[in-house]
């Protein structure tokens, strides 16, 4: 009675109780507690109030019915009846009916029919019409249009068409077949969940999964744990996705992995279409061929199953291991001081080594004693049995990976070769003079009277008859003997080129079928290494030779020198960089003391040769020039200018050590005071440190291009007029 107190106050006492609520805050939260109490509770009553009773199981009709009473309940012998309860019409051989509480037991034939689709047939039945629930057993098959779910045990709500099994059950539809512990089947959505070793076996695949819920008018089933999707040659594996069973496409958004052979590929999303043999990766994408040893990073890659090709154009690299010590996270070829201009004070302070010339000279012999003593003492380790790899990693905006045959990437690279080069065969040949047409569309030529000159063709036998001089008869020649002959000179000059360290090629013995797998990069194509680094427009890399082919306006730095080249050709051999070809424009830089002076050599072929991944040799082969600066005291004093057609100059802790000439040579030297800039570089000189990527992250980790942002313009600010004291006017007027 308390709630109902301010209820039942007067108007003045009603007046008089708001005021004392106003005036004690407290009071005012308490009764507005209890009016929303007492609302609730009226609600709430209401609500039971309305609530229809549930609706009564009828009896349409039977072939005989007999009352009986058992425990003092009575009940009702149907055969053959048929039972209504709303929407849901019952059948079966024979049942107890209970009115009084409003169920029913069928046995034999049961069958209940809703709308006009969805039909439940079981051999035994217990429904109970207040909570519209038929328990089903043996041989229970729950009918939905063209989707068929058979159990031994199914409880099925005719109210909300909701059934569930827990004892095994099979769902069929059409060519698709599901198995599962547990399920449950939404008649109005046509949906089904299944939980516990469900497996979905379709016309080209079969999917193991925990969790999955299938959708017999789509037909398609998500995932929702762990998920295997096996197709005919390969696997996708997932804990979160969908697969449509009507054009065989799967997508995984969590823990995705898919797998053809020896191939991998994983990624935060996953798909693939089975039918068309396409695939896509997004965020975090690895591609991994085991057979073919390459491992392929970026954030958005396309895969082609018929062609084993992937393209990625997203933050994408690849990684070319070699075995060395893993020093990427250190430059070891950026020096800031190194690149600076040098001031005259820096040249005082800093230490004086003598060098000498470096044109080839005889050293004295060192005593076995002194090498021994000049030797530094083994370092111990320990763990000496572990091998470090350093890592090569390739980068560019597109990287395109495929798998071919041997004789395929061989035609194609000989393809690329000749594109190069330049048909000279049709230099000299005398170009067709121009036809004029005349008139009536009559061909006619140019005549050029000053070129008839000879008239002797009027009186052809002026002279008499012209004796001709009789032509010797020729030798037979021996055809056989001349090609044994050309061939003895094509095997002669081929083992010359063998032997040569220029042109010298390591042989692949693979057959025309060996798949091989291919790498392109491009544009922007940029390689970084511990103590090598490259750009290029484009890379090529084949596992076949291990060749790196940079083509388009290639730049390589390693160990303080920079080489180009119109095109540089990379092998590595047992992992380990082995030779270098720069090919056409030769061009190689190299600093040395002060950045003002620069060592350089070109020609038309530069070969290098590496010794544990160090560039140790350079063959210059073809219109060879070198310039090169001699020092004392850290400056520079003479400049050596030479002409050769082939150098060799070996390198020793990142510097030119020893310069020979294989041929006949001229030189001149001269002295660096007088000399201009112009002639201290050669023709062809570059110098690009900036291009140089400094480590694996700015090769990797591309900058977004930020959208520039246009100035708006801005408004004149009106000009604000300035005045003057009188003072200052009188004193100009004074002034002449």
């Amino acid at each position: 009675m308390a709630r109902y107190e301010f209820l039942k106050l007067g108007y003045g006492q009603h007046q008089a109780k708001i005021n004392d609520l106003i005036t004690q805050p407290k009071k005012l939260i308490l009764y507005v507690h209890k009016f929303w109490i007492t609302f609730c509770f009226l609600l709430l009553a209401a609500r039971v109030s309305a609530q229809k009773k549930p609706a009564v199981v009828h009896l349409l009709s039977s072939a005989r019915t007999v009352g009986a009473k058992n425990n003092g309940v009575d009940f009702f012998k149907v055969y053959n009846g048929t039972f209504q309860h709303e929407n849901a019409t019952l059948q079966s051989d024979s049942a107890y009916f209970y009115p009084q509480k409003n169920a029913f037991d069928a046995f034999g034939h049961v069958i209940i029919h809703q709308a006009d689709t969805l039909n439940v047939y079981s051999d035994l039945l217990n429904y109970n019409g207040n909570t519209h629930i038929a328990i089903l057993t043996n041989n229970v098959r729950l009918v939905d249009k063209d989707a068929v779910l058979t159990t031994d045990h199914l409880n099925y709500n005719t109210l909300t068409r909701y059934g569930t099994y827990t004892d095994g059950g099979k769902l069929t539809q059409n060519e698709n077949n599901l198995t599962s512990k547990n399920g449950y089947y939404f008649g109005f959505s046509r949906d089904a969940y299944f939980r516990y070793n469900v497996v979905l076996t379709g016309k080209e695949a079969i999917v193991k999964s925990d969790t999955m819920r299938y959708n017999s008018n789509s037909k398609i089933a998500y995932f929702y744990g762990p998920t295997h999707i096996y197709q005919k040659t390969d696997t996708l594996y997932t804990e979160f996705g969908t697969y449509n069973t009507n054009n065989r496409q799967a997508l995984g958004t969590k823990n995705n992995r898919y797998q053809q052979g020896s191939k991998t590929m994983v990624g935060d999303t996953l798909f693939f279409d089975d039918i068309a043999g396409l695939g896509r990766a997004a965020n975090h994408v690895v591609f991994e061929d085991k057979e073919q040893r390459t491992t392929l990073y970026s954030d958005l890659a396309n895969y082609t199953k018929s062609k084993d090709r992937v393209v990625a154009t997203k933050n994408a690299y690849v990684i070319l291991v070699t075995e060395q010590r893993d020093s990427v996270n250190k430059d070891s070829l950026y020096h800031p001081e190194k690149y600076a201009v040098k001031k005259k004070t820096d040249l005082k302070t800093a230490p004086a080594p003598t060098q000498k010339s470096m044109v080839k000279t005889a050293s004295p012999a060192k005593s076995p004693s002194q090498k021994l003593a000049e030797k530094p003492l083994p370092v111990l380790r320990k763990d000496t049995i572990i091998v470090r790899r350093d890592s090569t990693y390739l980068s560019g905006d597109t990287l395109d990976t495929y798998i071919t045959t041997f004789k395929a990437h061989r035609i194609r690279q000989e393809q690329f070769r000749l594109a190069g080069l330049v048909d000279s065969s049709l230099r000299g040949k005398p170009r067709p003079k121009p036809k004029i047409k005349g008139k009536n569309d009559l061909e006619a030529f140019d005549l050029n009277l000053r070129d008839y000159k000879d008239t002797t063709y009027r009186h052809r036998e002026f002279f008499g008859k012209m004796i001709l001089p009789k032509t010797p008869k020729k030798n037979i020649v021996d055809t056989a003997a001349l090609n044994a002959l050309k061939k003895a000179r094509q095997d002669s000059i081929r083992t010359a080129l063998e032997n040569d360290p220029v042109y010298a090629s390591r042989k692949v013995v693979l057959s025309d079928t060996s798949r091989v797998r291919v790498i392109n990069a491009w544009p922007n194509a940029k390689i970084f290494k511990s103590d090598l680094q490259a750009v290029a427009d484009s890379i090529t890399f084949s596992n076949s030779d291990s060749l790196v082919r940079c083509y388009r306006k290639p730049i390589i730095w390693t160990q303080g020198s920079q080489l180009t080249a119109d095109t540089i050709f990379l092998q590595m051999k047992n992992r380990k960089l082995d030779n270098m070809d720069l090919i056409r424009h030769s061009f190689v830089v190299n600093t040395q003391g002060d950045s003002t002076n620069f060592n350089q050599v070109s020609g038309k072929k530069i070969r290098g040769i590496f010794s544990n991944n160090k560039l140790k040799t350079l063959y210059v082969d073809g219109n060879a020039e070198s310039l090169y600066f001699d020092y004392d005291k850290d400056k520079a004093t003479r400049m050596n200018h030479s002409l050769s057609s082939r150098i060799r100059i070996q390198l020793k802790e990142n510097k030119p050590s020893k310069i020979a000439f294989l041929s006949k040579v001229d030189a001149q030297l001269y002295p660096v005071e007088g000399l201009k800039d112009d002639q201290k570089i050669l023709k062809g000189f570059i110098w690009k440190p900036k291009e140089r990527p400094v480590s694996k992250e700015s090769i990797i980790n591309r900058p977004k291009i930020k959208p520039v942002k246009t100035a708006s313009p801005q408004k004149p600010k009106p000009e604000i007029p300035v005045v003057k004291e009188k003072n200052d006017l009188a004193q100009k007027q004074v002034m002449p």
